[in-house]
Formats: structure tokens, C-alpha cells, sequence
């Protein structure tokens, strides 16, 4: 449990905030990647915390400087002021994920915002009920439009469970109607999910740095009109079109019905799983050079596979690069006689297999320029 007893509560150490701070304080040197999706105040507690014990002693510099370098605050919005009051002011070090360029569209608008309108189908009644609520235990307790239930019975936002009501409708019965309604069935929202899916490890390593993208999106170099705006500010998932990554959205949702079905049976055999491929992750090339890229790739359940090779242009090389067989799992590609020495260029591997729901996985490479 948290720190909830009033917005932006950070009065006194709770459970929750005591086990950030025993993990911010631990000796793994792994970032920690703090999902908050609720408001900071948690968070900001046990970095307070951690201020009060050790300022004024000899081992507070080092001690803020490890902290500083392993949180990661992954905010899905600012539900209280914790972050901007005291977070920022005192631990300017901290990493906030930024997620501004290719967003999967997630929110309670998903089905109005899709990249592909054919993606519309992972939003609808019938996919979501034959993928994910027909699916045990647990995928019964999936939330959709109109299903009867209440997040916080008679508060005036909580209107989802209702069906059978136009928006007019609700706001004459009370309700603050910001979204309008959809028909029985069709997906709600997980709108912090982002926040989350760039840690999966399905093989864009997307979790090693913002800027190489993944299935939540990425950061990107913002415009001088877009710093104006204040889109610097670190609020999650502001979605704006991406001229690099591709539409993920078919993957996760597939990903995530292939998960569901996991749930519901102990037998391997009767589930689908993602293909598997080995690779380098890292290659040294010079300018002008021929890199051989071979990767081996094989599904653990023996199913058709198609591979395909595209250049993520997230890399300081910006110019193009040709593969030679783009639908072969080992392929190669000429390092560009104008790429200059430390520059980088992302090649990504992609294997999806034959079932349905299908499962794809991933193969970052990076080219770094001698």
C-alpha cells in the first residue's frame, strides 16, 4: 500500500514506498523502473525518505548519486504534484521515460486512433471476447464497455460499466461524459500499458535506451515548436505520428491473446509461443564495408516462420541501407561510404510465426561505424 491518504500525500513512510526505497538502496546496479500510474507521491516518499536519513552524512553525495542513477521514473501522467514540487527540485539526476513518437494507442479513444483502420478488430466486442474474456478466471475480469461493473460506485466519472445509454443521456443522469460511450463489449482502455511494454524483453532491447523505440513507442528529438508547446514536460505517451517504428499494435494485441491462452491450460503444447532467434547484438564495420548479418531463427513449436529485416532510423546515421535479402534470417548489407566513424545504425530482425493468434519476435542489431 501506498501513500493515498489525500493527493500528493507524502507525510510519512508506507509499505510501498519503503520497498522502493529498500530497492533504490540495494546493491544490484540494475535500473529500477518505477511504473507509476496512479500519481508520484509513493515514489516521491521514498525519495525523501532516503533525503532524510542520509543528508548530512558523509555517504549522502554517494548515496544520492547511486539513486539518481538507477530510478527510473515511468510516469503515465501526473495525478498529483509530487513530481514537479519535489521530485525535480531535488533529484534533478532522475530519469523520466518520455514516450513522444510512435505511442501504441491504448487509451480509452484506442478505436478512434489506430494508425490501420483494420487494426479497429483488437478493439472490437467480438475479438476481445473470443481472445480475452473468454479466457478463464482471469480473463473474465477484463473490463469492457457496458459490462455492468463500477471502478468506485457514485463516482461521476465511472460511467464504462453502463450500457444501452447515449452520452446525452448520461450527462443528464449525472455523469462528466469526456469520452462518449461504445457499444457492449468493445475495449475500455489500458492506457498506462505503454508504460510498461517497452520492458518486455521480445528482443528490440527498447529498455536500454528511450530513444531506440519499442512496442510503447519511444523518445524522439523534439522540434523547436514542440519544446515551445511544452512537450518537453515528462508525461507519458504523447502520441504524435513516427516516421520510424512500424505498427506494433497487431503484435501486442496477438502477444497478448497468445498469453491469455497460456492462463487456461498446463500443457505446452496446447499454446502457442513466440519464435526464438540468436544473433549478435553488437557489430563493429567500417565505412563502405560488406557485414555479413547471421541470425539463426526456429519457432519451439515447430511452426512456419516469416522473417523480414528492416532499418529502425533511430541510430545518428540517418541515410538508407539496402539489404540483400531482406526475407532471409542471415543477409548482408553495405555500411555507406558517407557514414562517418561512431556513427550508428539500427537493424532490426523480425519472425512471425503461422498461428493464429500469432506471436512475433524480435532481433536488434547495432552497427557501430569504425
Amino acid at each position: 500500500m501506498g501513500n493515498v491518504e489525500f493527493e500528493g500525500d507524502i507525510s510519512h513512510d508506507t509499505p510501498g514506498s519503503n520497498r522502493i526505497k529498500k530497492v533504490l538502496l540495494d546493491d544490484d546496479p540494475r535500473p529500477v523502473f518505477i511504473q507509476i500510474w496512479g500519481g508520484p507521491s509513493t515514489a516521491a516518499r521514498a525519495l525523501k525518505s532516503i533525503e532524510e536519513e542520509y543528508q548530512g552524512t558523509p555517504e549522502w553525495e554517494s548515496i544520492k548519486t547511486k539513486v539518481s542513477a538507477k530510478a527510473k521514473f515511468c510516469l503515465s501522467g501526473q495525478q498529483d504534484m509530487t513530481y514537479k514540487e519535489y521530485v525535480q527540485p531535488n533529484w534533478p539526476d532522475i530519469e523520466s521515460i518520455i514516450l513522444n513518437a510512435g505511442v501504441i494507442s491504448l487509451g480509452y479513444m484506442a478505436k478512434r486512433a489506430v494508425a490501420d483502420p483494420a487494426d479497429t478488430l483488437y478493439f472490437s466486442a467480438e475479438w476481445t471476447f473470443e481472445n480475452i474474456r473468454s479466457k478463464g478466471v482471469l480473463g473474465a475480469l477484463y473490463r469492457v464497455w457496458g459490462d455492468g461493473k463500477h471502478m468506485a460506485p457514485g463516482d461521476f466519472t465511472d460511467y464504462f460499466g453502463l450500457k444501452g445509454y447515449t452520452g446525452e443521456q448520461l450527462r443528464e443522469m449525472g455523469y462528466w461524459v469526456w469520452t462518449e460511450p461504445q457499444s457492449e463489449g468493445n475495449f475500455i482502455s489500458e492506457g498506462d500499458t505503454p508504460m510498461y511494454l517497452n520492458l518486455i524483453d521480445n528482443g528490440l532491447r527498447a529498455y536500454e535506451r528511450q530513444e531506440y523505440g519499442g512496442w510503447a513507442g519511444r523518445r524522439k528529438e523534439l522540434s523547436p515548436e514542440e519544446k515551445a508547446s511544452g512537450f518537453t514536460s515528462p508525461f507519458a505517451m504523447r502520441t504524435i505520428k513516427d516516421e520510424v517504428l512500424p505498427n506494433f499494435l497487431p503484435a501486442i494485441q496477438n502477444n497478448f491473446a497468445s498469453r491469455m491462452n497460456w492462463s487456461v491450460t498446463s500443457r505446452f503444447e496446447e499454446a502457442n509461443h513466440e519464435p526464438l532467434i540468436e544473433g549478435p547484438l553488437c557489430i563493429n564495420a567500417a565505412a563502405g564495408s560488406a557485414v555479413k548479418l547471421r541470425c539463426k531463427v526456429s519457432d519451439p513449436d515447430q511452426d512456419q516462420l516469416s522473417v523480414h529485416w528492416k532499418q529502425f532510423k533511430v541510430g545518428s546515421y540517418k541515410g538508407d541501407i539496402t539489404f540483400e535479402n531482406p526475407a532471409n534470417a542471415s543477409t548482408s548489407v553495405t555500411i555507406p561510404s558517407d557514414a562517418l566513424s561512431g556513427d550508428t545504425i539500427h537493424l532490426v530482425l523480425t519472425a512471425t510465426d503461422n498461428q493464429t493468434p500469432s506471436m512475433t519476435r524480435y532481433h536488434r542489431i547495432i552497427i557501430t561505424v569504425k
